[in-house]
Order: structure tokens, then sequence, then C-alpha cells
């Protein structure tokens, strides 16, 4: 059987039998999103996102907060995700989950084993 001949990735040394990703903390869907710039026929620079990659990934909110600057009220939101790796990812690029925009802070590739990608994203809301 060809499957028996793969090698499988864990955490830790020796023979540890806990995958480094399990499928079931990757149950989120989200759409990575590179940004392209284009030109209408007027000559003017126009901001198109397009559709980079569709992962599963696990997202978990890390903190949040809420400002009051030039009499409106921002919410911002800190969240991590946690993916398999793409290759290309980078803090150029924005995450699309849940209808929700979040700009890509940090990308991290743990030990460079390219097994698993890290973002640190932020969401901007304005409230009022």
């Amino acid at each position: 059987m060809a499957w028996n001949n793969q090698k499988r990735q864990y955490v830790g040394q020796g023979n540890m039998s806990k995958p480094l990703l399990s499928i079931g903390k990757l149950r989120h869907r989200i759409k990575l999103q590179t940004y392209i710039s284009s030109k209408n026929s007027f000559g003017e620079e126009r901001k198109v996102w397009n559709d980079f990659a569709d992962v599963s990934a696990s997202v978990e909110p890390l903190s949040g907060k809420e400002l009051f600057a030039a009499q409106q009220l921002h919410a911002e939101s800190t969240v991590q995700i946690i993916m398999r790796y793409v290759e290309g990812v980078n803090t150029q690029m924005r995450v699309m989950f849940k209808e929700k925009n979040l700009d890509i802070l940090h990308v991290s590739n743990k030990d460079e084993r390219n097994i698993a990608l890290y973002l640190l994203c932020k969401e901007h809301e304005e409230v009022v």
C-alpha cells in the first residue's frame, strides 16, 4: 500500500503519537487573497483583491479593544490563524473569514519545516 510509505510529521522527538496538526482543529474555511493594482480606462489605479488559496484553518481570537478617535468608535481585534503550509503566503496578503477582512501582520513557519503556518492578523471595524 502506497500510503504506508509516507512519513508523518509529529510533535517532539522520538516515537510521539501526537500529530502536529490534527484535522479536527482545522475546522474553519478561510480564503487568502493577494493585492493586485490595475488601471482603469482613465488611467487611475484600482485596488483589486484576487483569491490566492482556499484552505482549512484554526482561527483563534487573541485580544480585542475599542478605540475612540475622531468622534468615532473603532473596534480592533487580533486573531491567530494556524493552517497547513502554503508556499508564497506573506504580509502583503489578507485573509477573508466569515465576511471579515483580516490584515496579515506576521507569518511564521515553525522551525522552517514547511508543515504549518501561523498567521498573526488584525481586524478593523468601525462600530459607530
